[in-house]
């Protein structure tokens, strides 16, 4: 076992499993890993080059091109400012560029208008300067984000969210993790309403076994679980589990969504998988993850 961060949270998982946390959502900025970062800092400076020149290259209806702007902030980041098509006229795409380390390599993104542009090219520049490569299963000890082998420092944002992927191929295990501000607008949006809601309409649904229907406490605070077997759309016997714990519209009290898939549930080994799972050890495995996961010391 080992333990991950992702956002201003640490969960425990298992050893051999892949663990990432793909993007990171502050206020107007989206942070996304690229899965085929630069192995170099020279790689990295190609590859901003040519995607600038393809833009410079790719004509507007009313400007010389798509690029409206490329502005080299350092050797590891920059900002390109440009239209996303031909015919867009009162809205740009912003993309702070960052490269950290070998293979880790970070686009900042977000929106803006022809009237905000200038003032909001600086905003990206800083979201990508404040990047920090983050070693591999290094915890941070002061405030701040952590994302895939990269960390953002800092104190809350008005609004945050964070997803995260855990995988664990040869079990067929798929795990998401997020953190988000927004709540439900009522009781009935809730998991455990909408499920039962879901049962109540007349369209049959598929032949399932419901093994968990109820709350639990993740985090100090109660959740609401739901866990079924069934077969997916392709036949084949599946665990599906998820919880919800509701925050209070705040960073430090956000919502928590978690979400377990487990294909091939007590398969004969090489049936899809090649170590599947019994429905015991399925259910230890979503247990010991949920009850691990908690605000990470320091992060505020």
């Amino acid at each position: 076992m080992r333990i991950e961060c992702f956002g201003r949270y640490q969960v425990t998982v298992p050893a051999g499993s892949v663990f990432s946390v793909p993007s990171v959502t502050l206020p107007n900025v989206e942070f996304r890993a690229q899965r085929e970062g630069a192995a170099t800092l020279e790689a990295f400076q190609g590859k901003l080059k040519a995607f600038a020149q393809k833009l410079r290259n790719s004509p507007h209806d009313s400007e010389k091109s798509l690029l409206h702007r490329v502005e080299a902030l350092s050797p590891d980041a920059a900002v390109v400012v440009f239209r996303e098509s031909a015919a867009a006229t009162e809205v740009f795409e912003i993309q702070g560029w960052r490269w950290l380390a070998p293979g880790v390599e970070y686009i900042a993104t977000g929106a803006t208008t022809t009237a905000e542009v200038t003032a909001d090219t600086p905003l990206f520049a800083q979201a990508a300067h404040n990047l920090r490569f983050r070693a591999p299963g290094t915890m941070p000890q002061s405030p701040g984000l952590c994302l895939q082998d990269a960390w953002i420092p800092g104190g809350a944002h008005r609004r945050e969210s964070v997803s995260a992927r855990l995988t664990l191929p040869a079990q067929g295990v798929t795990i998401t993790l997020a953190t988000e501000l927004p709540v439900p607008k009522t009781r009935d949006d809730q998991l455990l309403a909408r499920w039962n809601a879901a049962k109540r309409v007349s369209a049959p649904l598929p032949k399932f076994e419901e093994l968990r229907n109820g709350t639990r406490m993740v985090d100090g605070r109660t959740a609401e679980e739901l866990v079924l077997l069934a077969n997916n759309d392709r036949g084949v016997p599946t665990l599906d589990a998820k919880l919800e714990a509701y925050g209070d519209r705040t960073p430090q009290r956000p919502t928590l969504r978690i979400s377990m898939t487990v294909e091939q549930l007590d398969a004969p080994a090489g049936a899809g998988v090649n170590q599947p799972l019994s429905r015991k050890a399925a259910l230890e495995l979503w247990d010991s993850l949920t009850q691990s996961i908690r605000q990470r010391a320091g992060a505020f």
